[in-house]
């Protein structure tokens, strides 16, 4: 895949090189243990926790995560293992990336721990200043808010046995797809239809582009399901497969897709609209990453190749308006991409001042078998 809509930026050190093998995923949640400590890590000055605006009503749930916090006290990684939607994931990640952290402690000394935390999001009720009447906020005031992925009471007729259910899966891990950077800078819009197989471990293992209004769209569209995790169906008692499918809008009216007004500022003075963003030469220091997810990429004979993802990190550390720079394979490209924008770093600096700020992260995949 070849980017050539937005003018060439300099070309920046790379941040790090991770080596990912043929078919990578984020990391696998780990088995409850018991605690290593004798006082658990404990988050001090974190911010509030706010529900996300522009939700419909039946956006709920729980967002857990594994946070690896090192003996000095420092928040070293967040590895999240379960988000009904991407937008609950950045506001709960909002909340364990503020403030500071007391380190646990062991035998009266401070050690590295792992927590495992979660926050649950419940739909607030919100009622009218003036009628007294319950308003339901993103469906009566926001017809355009997110909508969560519905999976099917039943198995659609017609499907061969092996896709029937008697129990639905259950989505656990939802993610974002990535609008693609060269259409969205042309204010492109439209479609993608994609078919999945979710396996009786609770991955998507097989994508299928059914229909999309550009190449690009149903790339993104499979990338995102690529990540998603699921509780799986069952079919008498046991563990079983489910064949799905689901169509994606981009646009800049749908939440789902489009990027914020902070993405769509940083786009406009990437393409020399205001005042230059910072590069990695010019940053204080470079940022470190918080979260750093791993890329899905589907099973294929290509050979090993790196993949370079430019990105804005912008002033609170959220990764915008991704990007591959020079050829890479389709299906790898977009896995980098979608992996990459749910990337949170320190903010970056410039003479101790939060600024975004250009960067370029290479991510390594190792030959791959059929």
């Amino acid at each position: 895949m070849t980017t050539t809509l937005l003018p060439r930026l300099t070309r920046v050190p790379l941040l790090l090189a991770l080596a990912l093998p043929g078919t990578t995923s984020a990391r696998a949640d780990e088995a409850p243990q018991k605690p290593a400590y004798d006082a658990p890590p404990i988050h001090v000055d974190a911010a509030p926790i706010h529900y996300p605006f522009g939700l419909v009503s039946d956006n709920k749930g729980r967002v857990e995560a594994l946070l690896r916090i090192g003996a000095d006290g420092v928040l070293n990684e967040i590895v999240v293992l379960e988000s009904p939607h991407p937008v609950f994931e950045s506001a709960a990640l909002d909340r364990w990336l503020s403030g500071s952290y007391r380190p646990a402690y062991k035998d009266g000394q401070p050690i590295a721990a792992k927590l495992r935390t979660g926050i649950k999001f419940i739909k607030p009720q919100w009622v009218d200043a003036f009628s007294g009447v319950p308003l339901r906020q993103g469906t009566e005031r926001d017809p355009q808010g997110v909508t969560p992925f519905k999976v099917p009471e039943r198995a659609a007729p017609g499907l061969p046995e092996d896709y029937r259910y008697d129990t639905p899966p259950a989505l656990t891990l939802a993610t974002g797809a990535v609008y693609p950077l060269g259409l969205l800078q042309r204010r492109v819009t439209g479609s993608a239809q994609v078919a999945f197989v979710v396996d009786s471990d609770g991955r998507v293992r097989q994508t299928r582009v059914l229909e999309a209004t550009h190449p690009d769209f149903g790339h993104a569209a499979a990338a995102m399901l690529e990540t998603w995790r699921f509780k799986p169906a069952k079919k008498n008692g046991q563990p079983s497969a489910a064949l799905l499918h689901t169509t994606l809008e981009f646009s800049r009216a749908n939440r789902d897709t489009a990027p914020g007004d902070e993405a769509l500022d940083l786009l406009a003075r990437l393409n020399g609209e205001g005042a230059p963003l910072a590069t990695a030469e010019a940053l204080d220091r470079l940022p470190t990453a918080r979260v750093r997810p791993l890329p899905v990429a589907p099973r294929s004979g290509a050979p090993a190749e790196t993949v370079l993802v430019e990105f804005v990190v912008d002033a609170a550390g959220r990764v915008q308006l991704p990007r591959v720079v020079g050829d890479a394979t389709p299906a790898r490209a977009w896995a980098a991409l979608t992996a990459a924008k749910r990337w949170r770093f320190d903010p970056p600096r410039v003479d101790g001042q939060p600024t975004p700020a250009v960067l370029h992260l290479p991510f390594e995949f190792k030959a791959a078998t059929p």
